[in-house]
């Protein structure tokens, strides 16, 4: 008899795999090692759910290790794979160290990591499709703007490959 779906299961499964876009790489192995032993532990739904726990860290920590080649790729092509690979909201947490909060269904915000602009109260907004606005300074973009910004490199090729490193893709 095939197994049923678990609704319990699945929608931890799907929220983890959102908090594991967050984490460092050394907080997710702590986890895979912690929900690794709590499987061996215990029996039933908990043990299942333990496992699930482990492999989706462990496939975010696989997939944060591997590098990707793009050998003669067009610069749109290369944009793209960046955008795909390293998300608005995980450059924010991780590069600039932004402590973003859910704020409805498919943003977050923050305070606004811009220079020359000090928030008392959170006016940076990044949507889930990959752009940014803040309503305090008035700026907006995508990865690449809020990287020349944020970082103060003007020459979009180095914006380019200073992503790409950062997103683990290889060109050449």
């Amino acid at each position: 008899m095939p197994e049923q779906a678990n609704p319990v299961t699945d929608w931890i499964d799907r929220n983890d795999r959102d908090w594991a876009r967050w984490q460092t790489a050394e907080n997710l192995a702590f986890w895979v090692e912690h929900y690794r032993l709590l499987a061996r532990e215990t029996s039933g739904d908990t043990r299942i759910i333990a496992q699930n726990k482990a492999n989706t860290f462990a496939a975010e920590i696989s997939r944060r290790r591997r590098p990707v080649r793009m050998p003669g790729r067009s610069i749109a092509e290369r944009v793209q794979a960046v955008k795909d690979r390293f998300p608005l909201d995980v450059f924010c947490t991780q590069l600039l160290a932004c402590k973003l909060e859910r704020f409805g269904r498919n943003r977050y915000k923050s305070a606004c990591p811009l220079p020359g602009h000090q928030d008392r109260s959170p006016s940076f907004v990044v949507y889930d499709d990959g752009h940014f606005h803040c309503f305090g300074c008035q700026q907006h973009g995508d990865i690449i703007d809020l990287t020349r910004m944020v970082l103060g490199i003007d020459e979009f090729p180095r914006i380019l490959e200073r992503l790409e490193h950062e997103a683990g893709i290889q060109v050449a």
